[in-house]
């Protein structure tokens, strides 16, 4: 069973969400763009993260969405951070230009922008998305390539790093056990 964030499933390893707290309290992004929501539980979770900083917000993006999380505050009777206003989900297909544009408005106006990749893991996917997606991370910020222990994933980062010299993978911030190995990038300044 994957580990639940609010009752949410989270298909993190757990130190990947350390890791992804650490990350976002050291480099403050306005905004975080996550491309394949899942669950919702990784988005609940980076709400919860910018709720107790006081700083941020998170556009989660998937094809469908077969669940909701208004059982947060009705159900359980509590609302530990706010989490609601911090995040919008959206809902579409992550290769259309129409779904580029909704998630760059988010980002428009000069916000810091991170970039959280955990949508379909097959190398032309990965590809598409990093090429068209990987624009919108801000300098000093990072775009994280979720599951690069998977081969299509892998491929797709691999190949994206040597077309695009401005992000350089950040070993430094990577955890022992991470299911994202080399997939922590850091985009410079160039």
């Amino acid at each position: 069973m994957p580990p639940l964030w609010l009752g949410r499933p989270c298909k993190q390893s757990l130190v990947d969400l350390w890791t992804y707290q650490a990350i976002i309290t050291e480099t403050l992004p306005d905004v975080i763009v996550e491309l394949g929501a899942g669950m919702g539980g990784t988005s609940l979770y980076l709400a919860s993260v910018c709720g107790v900083l006081g700083h941020g917000r998170v556009v989660t993006v998937d094809r469908s969405r077969t669940h909701h999380d208004d059982w947060i505050g009705a159900v359980r009777g509590y609302r530990p951070v706010a989490v609601t206003d911090r995040r919008t989900w959206l809902l579409g297909d992550l290769a259309t230009l129409e779904m580029f544009d909704q998630i760059r408005a988010f980002s428009a106006n000069g916000e810091r922008t991170m970039l959280i990749h955990d949508a379909d893991h097959d190398a032309a996917s990965v590809g598409r998305d990093l090429d068209l997606y990987g624009r919108l991370v801000t300098p000093g910020c990072y775009l994280i390539v979720c599951d690069t222990n998977i081969d299509g994933a892998a491929t797709a980062r691999d190949k994206f790093i040597l077309e695009h010299p401005e992000f350089v993978v950040d070993y430094a911030c990577q955890p022992d056990g991470t299911w994202n190995p080399g997939g922590y990038l850091k985009r410079g300044t160039g």
